[in-house]
């Protein structure tokens, strides 16, 4: 049996979206957002291939293991990439001067997560790196054929995550707290007031507005006693 060979496809066989994210410059930091299916691994292997042929310095980042051997099989054997922890990891030490801080276990020889936090703190003393090489980063890709049958973390298999609070004090809250819950929904109303004067042209001013408000507003007749 003949060996399947992948290849990446065209600048000519790209959607108008793909292609818009193709033209991006170079320079600058761009997220390319899109669900499963949607070509975001062959955009960032393209933008690879680009940086290959300008003979820029750059390192293509990719999750896992499996998709490090995937890759190198569409973009070749010239490809510059690594896994992104493996990477990271001695990108620090060369930077730092130290291992990476990780996690404890209490399985020996198991997989210790990152240490974020520790991280942090060591990299807020650094000075910015000059002439550092471009990052193109593929955050991986959903295995499952379907959303439907994605498994998702329970509450025993999510790590532990450290809540940094950020101190404020809010003049308009409560004891200075500040608050998010109502930041969402106050603009609601009036975005719907707002809608409903660009289609008739008549302001509204008072809540609730009621299709029967809106109905008597454009028979001109006057307000009820209890709107």
């Amino acid at each position: 049996m003949a060996k399947r060979r992948f290849e990446l496809p065209g600048v000519q066989d790209l959607s108008k979206e793909q292609e818009a994210a193709r033209v991006l410059p170079k320079e600058g930091q761009h997220l390319i957002v899109g669900g499963p299916g949607t070509g975001k691994t062959v955009l960032a292997l393209i933008r690879v291939r680009r940086h290959a042929r300008d003979r820029d310095r750059h390192v293509f980042l990719v999750h896992n293991h499996l998709l490090h051997r995937s890759s190198a099989q569409l973009a070749g054997e010239t490809l510059s990439s690594a896994t992104w922890e493996r990477w990271f990891a001695e990108k620090f030490r060369e930077i730092i001067g130290r291992l990476l801080p990780r996690e404890p276990t209490d399985t020996p020889g198991g997989y210790r997560a990152v240490n974020w936090p520790a991280v942090l703190d060591h990299v807020k003393k650094v000075t910015p790196i000059k002439d550092a090489p471009y990052l193109v980063i593929d955050e991986g890709r959903v295995i499952n054929p379907s959303f439907a049958d994605y498994k998702v973390f329970t509450a025993t298999e999510v790590p532990d995550i450290d809540i940094g609070l950020i101190e404020t004090n809010d003049p308009e809250g409560p004891h200075g707290a500040k608050g998010i819950g109502e930041a969402p929904v106050v603009p609601m109303a009036p975005a719907i007031v707002n809608a409903v004067y660009n289609a008739i042209g008549i302001r509204f001013t008072k809540l609730p507005l009621t299709p029967e408000r809106v109905l008597r507003a454009l028979k001109g007749e006057p307000e009820a006693a209890d709107d």
